[in-house]
């Protein structure tokens, strides 16, 4: 139920965010990403959305570059630790903030994960500003270096 209400929430806020959000949708499809070099960052973007069966969201495309960036999944915990690891490296939104709370008040067994994810995001070079479309030709692991991303902290291990 928890799960639920925390999918809901996203589905139907994250329109409102779209809206309000100040920001060009990129002109890359998902088509043209797989069509990258296969160790670039835009085709293992292509590739996360394929697996997934996602689409990418204009304007707030790089959420899913954080996902393949980290090596984040996508179930409800792994998007509540994402929201934790942008905190730690300084992303602020009245939206943000109200998924911390209600990650840590719904899922309270998860706060190990998400404090490791916090401070992920504190250790790492910033990142939650930086336009991704530009890199998305550069090798994936060259973008990680940039970024000091180390991609194997994140999971939840119980």
């Amino acid at each position: 139920m928890r799960r639920k209400l925390i999918l809901w929430l996203f589905e139907n806020t994250r329109k409102m965010y779209v809206k309000v959000k100040r920001k060009d949708a990129w002109t890359i499809n998902q088509g043209e990403l797989l069509t990258l070099p296969s160790n670039s960052l835009g085709y293992a973007l292509g590739a996360f959305l394929a697996q997934h069966g996602f689409s990418m969201v204009p304007k707030v495309e790089e959420h899913d570059v954080f996902h393949v960036l980290f090596n984040i999944g996508t179930e409800v915990e792994d998007e509540l630790a994402l929201q934790f690891l942008c905190y730690g490296n300084g992303k602020w939104s009245l939206y943000l903030v109200g998924s911390l709370g209600l990650g840590l008040f719904l899922f309270p067994e998860y706060y190990r994960y998400f404090w490791e994810s916090y401070q992920r995001g504190r250790q790492c070079r910033p990142f939650t500003n930086t336009d991704f479309r530009p890199l998305l030709e550069l090798p994936l692991d060259t973008v990680r270096a940039s970024l000091a991303i180390r991609t194997n902290l994140i999971g939840y291990k119980g």
